[in-house]
């Protein structure tokens, strides 16, 4: 077929949002950093990768695609005799964080049809300038699908309280595996332009597992590409950004925590002792740190956050009865509805135990134990009913329960479990028949619902669990 079209007027950003959208389900990525090369391997069968030593080792040449003429790290050309395209990028470029964004931008030409939709790319790759400004239109094109994959808004946007942010260009550095400066322009893309990308439940669906029980370990492990580049060092608060507790394992990604807040350990204010750093220089108790083996995964109070990031808890989790967000202690049994440290009584975050900045145990310290306790049960029960029918763990089931906004139904989700069978019926394990009777009861509004959000289940199957 012959190529027809012609380079837009201006660039197409909600295009390029869209196909970078796209890319992120199709493959399922549910977690940050993304990474360019799992995605090229996902279209191994369309994109030869090779490494700029590597082609130049088997061709035998001096600059392959003369990376090194142009200055550039990276470039992607579509070759009509191989019927693929062909990425080559340069393994000797130091800056891993520069390098991840060239790629997935030269990914962008080929995911936006830049290379097959329009001939003046090929013009322009014979260093005719007659259309360098028209190509630029796609260049810029090929930044905003980097950008939004690597960084997408309709995830970041969420991030806000009251109307301002609640993160920093240096977190969606850290997170997202970004350069400082990338970083900050995202950042005033994604909270400070008059346009914002529409809300987009599918990605927040796909990626709530990860910002829920995985963020502080990323933000955490991201330290050592971070600073494994001479560049690493332009944010030194990165030091104390994210720590491992070396008592219980648990990342402390709060810089201004002073103690583990999951067991109580007093962390001190040495934080280069609980940070990876470079390892070529760190020592051997920096070792030993970095080291670790993971921390168990934490439990939840069974909470709502809002979209605006306040939380507050639905229901008391010692004796399930409903509450207002505004009660500090259960009407019924007494139980602490808002969590402070018991010695200083100020405000603490509802995720800890203990308080971060003094030590001492929280008011939501006992409730914890309660639900670690049930928990635990739950999950030997899960596993002792699944273990011999092959179901598969329902991976968005954490941001199902969150879309319930009736009070009884959110009490009997609370310690239930999801799979998938065969049949792609969503099987839902709880505690007790009192829970399944409550389902039961909520069933056609709960799987409409659910379905909402992934139009893939067929039927909804409630159980006890055990």
């Amino acid at each position: 077929m012959l190529k027809t079209r012609t380079i837009p007027n201006k660039p197409r950003f909600d295009y390029a949002r869209q196909k970078a959208r796209d890319l992120l389900v199709e493959l399922n990525i549910t977690s940050f950093p993304v990474d360019p090369f799992k995605i090229i391997e996902a279209y191994k069968d369309s994109i030869l990768c090779f490494s700029w030593s590597q082609l130049k080792a088997a061709q035998g040449v001096p600059d392959p695609f003369h990376l090194r003429q142009k200055k550039i790290d990276a470039r992607i050309l579509w070759s009509p005799k191989a019927n693929k395209f062909i990425l080559v990028y340069d393994d000797e470029q130091r800056n891993p964080l520069r390098l991840r964004w060239t790629i997935m931008h030269e990914l962008g030409h080929c995911f936006l049809g830049h290379l097959v939709d329009f001939p003046e790319t090929e013009i322009k790759q014979n260093n005719d300038n007659q259309y360098s400004e028209k190509y630029g239109i796609l260049e810029v094109e090929a930044h905003w699908f980097a950008a939004e994959v690597l960084c997408p808004t309709a995830i970041f946007q969420c991030f806000t309280n009251n109307g301002k942010p609640t993160i920093s260009p240096e977190y969606l550095s850290q997170l997202c595996l970004i350069s400082g400066e990338a970083a900050r322009k995202r950042f005033d893309n994604i909270f400070n332009s008059k346009g914002s990308a529409p809300k987009d439940f599918i990605l927040r669906r796909n990626f709530y597992h990860f910002f829920l029980y995985e963020q502080s370990k990323a933000l955490y492990e991201n330290l050592t590409v971070i600073y494994s580049f001479p560049e690493g060092l332009e944010y030194p608060p990165y030091n104390s950004s994210a720590r491992r507790c070396p008592a219980c394992h648990s990342y402390v990604a709060d810089r201004s925590y002073f103690f583990c807040p999951y067991c109580g350990f007093e962390l001190g204010s040495n934080y280069y002792n609980l940070s990876p750093f470079t390892l070529e220089d760190s020592t051997e108790e920096d070792r030993k740190i970095y080291e670790l083996s993971p921390a168990s995964p934490h439990v939840h109070l069974p909470w709502m956050r809002e979209e605006n990031g306040t939380s507050h808890l639905l229901f008391c989790p010692h004796c399930s009865s409903e509450n207002l967000s505004n009660h500090k202690h259960c009407d019924h049994c007494g139980s602490p509805l808002i969590n402070y440290c018991t010695a200083e009584n100020r405000r603490i975050p509802n995720e800890a135990r203990f308080c971060p900045y003094c030590g001492k145990p929280t008011t939501f310290n006992s409730l914890y134990a309660e639900v670690e306790d049930a928990s635990e049960e739950m999950n030997y029960l899960c596993k002792t009913t699944v273990s011999y029918l092959g179901w598969e763990p329902y991976p968005y089931w954490d941001f199902m329960k969150s879309r319930m906004t009736d009070i009884p139904l959110r009490v009997a989700l609370a310690y239930s479990h999801a799979y998938l069978n065969d049949n792609d019926n969503l099987i839902v394990l709880v505690r007790n028949q009192s829970n399944r009777n409550v389902i039961l009861e909520y069933k056609d509004l709960f799987f409409s619902t659910l379905k909402l959000y992934d139009p893939t289940l067929t039927d909804l199957l409630v159980q006890v669990a055990g």
